[in-house]
């Protein structure tokens, strides 16, 4: 028989404030569920129902999803069993039924579990423990600042190095750094791109607007990543770890580069991108229809099973759909042009000789049947900025007790401050960015050098040292080599935009 209603009516609050309508039923074996039958939120509009019953056979239903559904908290779950247990035990003793074992009946079965122990042991196997890991989950954003902060780590360079400035040679020091050109290079704390996107910056203050505001202020839909503006270059700029100063290298080569790529499209393609732009709504509806088992669509071969749309790609019935609209939207484009009948023609004819096992594309059937092949309209197309990379070389010479202290420690700048950071609080689950840095080339007078190209932040990807440049080992009584070369490789963090060039004087080459 149809499941009897023993009770209905009955309303439950759920943790929002809205209210739960449920009916309790039993079927032929005695099997009683507890249905919801309507559901009004707290602000008085219908919500959809669903089909999963709140409770069966002896237990809430341990789909944790259902009772999430309907917001149902500890002491909903306690105010439906209240209202459960008397209903079930009047049932059975109209149809001389022994009650239910998870009835709590403290007079005839003392025994039994307690009004809200049954709950209890689910909500405790379940939802708080479903809560306990919604609670980690959720936590993601906030914690993106504690788990990248600098006392988290070991330190990138020495504390001792951030007090001077290491300039080579050791003639360079002092005032004649500034009379002559030179090469600038500071180490800077690496500083992650989208903090203000994706967690609040802690140095930064709720009221603060702009791009300086906290990640829960400002919206990346409508503005776009910081990567690129003048804030994101300045941010990374805020915690200087050292400076070397070094002579202009022998010899400098800049290299520029955007990537552009071949594109074609031929005139089919062509024409249902323009009929897709101009109708997006029309092959959405044609998807929806597909995916539910619309019969005019279904009987040009679209299924509704595993359908999705979404961001992702569009799959199943919806895919389907989309397919029978752009045939015939194809047929109908091409009906007054010969050429366009036997292109659509061909690719058809070519899809279904792959459906048979047999790899002949349209291209093929054109140009061996007419000796043609589809237009490609060819384009060369802007793809993406390019990364810039730079080397700068050096040779080391040693020439006193002091500058061989002096090569040594600017070799060590480089080497650990490139170097990732592992933590020193012993848990091993991230290891930090490393240092970045500024490159900059100076002239007479510390100025920038206008004839040179500016850069900027970069990463050092590369260094090379070789302690005996001349093939033979040579060195001095200490051990230090008469000389070293070292080859530092370059690679900027971010792209170069035209606006980067907005404010530079017009006698500047840029970067």
């Amino acid at each position: 028989m149809a499941e009897k209603i023993i009770e209905e009516g009955l309303t439950v609050t759920d943790n929002l404030g809205g209210t739960v309508t449920y009916k309790i039923t039993v079927d032929a074996t005695n099997n009683i569920r507890v249905r919801a039958t309507k559901y009004v939120s707290s602000k008085g509009k219908d919500k959809t129902v669903g089909t999963a019953p709140i409770w069966e056979g002896n237990d809430f239903n341990k789909n944790i999803g259902v009772l999430n559904f309907y917001n149902l908290n500890l002491q909903s779950l306690k105010s439906i069993k209240a209202n459960l247990d008397p209903s079930a035990a009047a049932w059975a003793k109209q149809t001389k039924n022994a009650p239910p074992p998870w009835i709590d009946d403290p007079v005839n079965d003392p025994s039994g579990p307690g009004a809200g122990e049954i709950v209890d042991n689910l909500t405790g196997g379940l939802l708080t423990d479903f809560q306990s890991a919604l609670d980690v989950i959720t936590g993601g954003g906030g914690n993106l600042n504690k788990v990248g902060a600098n006392n988290n780590f070991y330190p990138s360079i020495p504390d001792s190095f951030k007090q001077q400035t290491l300039v080579y040679p050791l003639s360079l020091e002092g005032p004649q750094s500034k009379s002559m050109d030179t090469v600038l290079i500071q180490q800077i704390s690496y500083a992650p791109p989208n903090a203000v996107e994706f967690a609040a910056d802690p140095q930064l203050t709720s009221g603060q607007q702009g791009p300086n505001s906290p990640a829960s202020q400002y919206n990346v839909f409508t503005k776009g990543l910081l990567q690129g503006t003048d804030y994101s270059e300045e941010y990374r700029k805020k915690e200087l770890k050292g400076t070397v100063i070094l002579p202009m290298p022998q010899s400098f080569v800049e290299k520029r580069n955007v990537q552009f790529g071949e594109d074609t499209m031929n005139t089919l393609s062509a024409g249902l991108t323009q009929k897709v732009l101009g109708d997006t709504g029309g092959y959405l509806t044609a998807a929806g229809l597909a995916a539910a088992g619309g019969a005019g669509l279904a009987a040009l071969g679209a299924s509704g099973a595993g359908s999705g749309i979404g961001l992702g790609g569009i799959t199943g019935g919806a895919r389907a759909g989309i397919a029978a609209k752009g045939l015939l939207d194809a047929a109908g484009g091409v009906n007054n042009s010969t050429s366009g009948k036997q292109l659509l023609s061909s690719v058809i004819s070519s899809n279904i000789l792959k459906a048979a096992g047999a790899n002949v594309s349209a291209e093929t059937i054109l140009a061996r049947g007419a000796g043609v092949i589809p237009n490609p309209n060819m384009e060369l197309l802007f793809r993406s900025p390019v990364l810039r990379d730079f080397g700068l070389a050096y040779r080391m010479t040693a020439r006193s007790r002091d500058e061989a202290i002096r090569i040594r420690k600017i070799i060590r700048f480089f080497k650990q401050g490139m170097s990732p950071k592992n933590s020193n609080t012993g848990e091993n689950y991230f290891i930090k960015t490393p240092n970045v840095f500024q490159v900059e080339f100076k002239t007479t007078g510390d100025e920038k050098n206008k004839s040179m190209p500016k850069f900027k932040m970069c990463a050092l990807t590369g260094f090379d040292t070789d302690y005996s440049p001349d093939n033979m080992w040579a060195a001095y009584d200490d051990g230090q080599p008469v000389a070293v070369t070292i080859l530092l490789q370059f690679k900027e963090l971010t792209p170069i935009y035209t606006s980067d060039f907005e404010d530079l004087d017009d006698d500047e080459i840029g970067y």
